[in-house]
């Protein structure tokens, strides 16, 4: 572990979801969390791969934690994690794939995405009700769908959806929905004339009457997915792991 030097004052307590982890020499981890008041930070926690009493259940992922920790001399951004213990683990995302690869490209969209601390903070309830949803119903899309549209919204994103992002005409009017990554979601019929070949999804219902079909609500979050790494330039792989899982194994899941 790196040499840390941390200040004297009283450590700060909140609750916090370890989002990632990742080995910080022999016995430590780097663990980026998402926490209640701060949003998301690194902390490094010392020998955590050793103390099995300080840190309860080894800070896996999906895990609501209550953390102690202290702010890191000379570094802005780095906290060094005194200890944590668990409150909650949300179980069944790990034995469902589906759930799992949802709550993994939820972390991962967390992670990847600019938010401030306010934003942050918001994304919080967000993710506690996604988990909660998903660890009831693992092998429903509705709750991936419903946290990627509001994490959207925090981050300033979101698509159009009800609306043609071109002229504003209601498109829950027309028999069926087309989206365009590049418009940022769902274009008319009137303004989208020969394009056709630039709209990525095209959904045969309106978006208000879908929530409950989980084919087309799969192709939704593909959307979505398509849509955040248009925009960012950066591939979202936890997405991609389940396709490739779902396509070699679907009827066995």
């Amino acid at each position: 572990m790196p040499n840390i030097r941390v200040h004297k004052n009283n450590p700060q307590v909140e609750e916090a979801f370890v989002l990632d982890k990742q080995p910080a020499g022999e016995d430590s981890l780097y663990v980026r969390l998402l926490g209640k008041n701060r949003g998301k930070f690194v902390s490094i926690a010392g020998k955590a791969r050793k103390s099995i009493k300080r840190f309860i259940n080894g800070l896996e992922p999906f895990e609501l934690v209550k953390i102690q920790y202290k702010k890191i001399k000379n570094s802005s951004n780095l906290f060094f994690l005194e200890q944590s213990k668990p409150i909650r683990f949300f179980e069944r995302l790990t034995c469902f794939p589906k759930a799992c690869f949802m709550g993994f490209l939820a972390n991962e969209l967390i992670l990847k995405s600019l938010m401030d601390e306010e934003g942050a903070n918001n994304v919080f309830g967000l993710y506690y009700d996604m988990l909660l949803a998903l660890n009831a119903e693992p092998l429903k899309t509705k709750p991936m769908f419903m946290f990627m549209h509001e994490l959207f919204k925090v981050i300033g994103i979101a698509p159009s959806l009800m609306e043609c992002v071109k002229c504003g005409y209601i498109v829950s009017k027309e028999p069926f929905t087309l989206l365009s990554i590049e418009d940022g979601g769902a274009v008319c019929v009137k303004c989208r004339l020969n394009e056709e070949s630039r709209y990525s999804l095209k959904l045969n219902q309106p978006i208000s009457s879908i929530l409950d079909d989980e084919i087309q609500l799969e192709k939704l979050v593909q959307f979505y997915v398509d849509f955040w790494q248009y925009r960012f330039n950066r591939p979202l792989h936890a997405w991609k792991g389940w396709i490739s899982i779902k396509n070699e194994f679907g009827a066995l899941l």
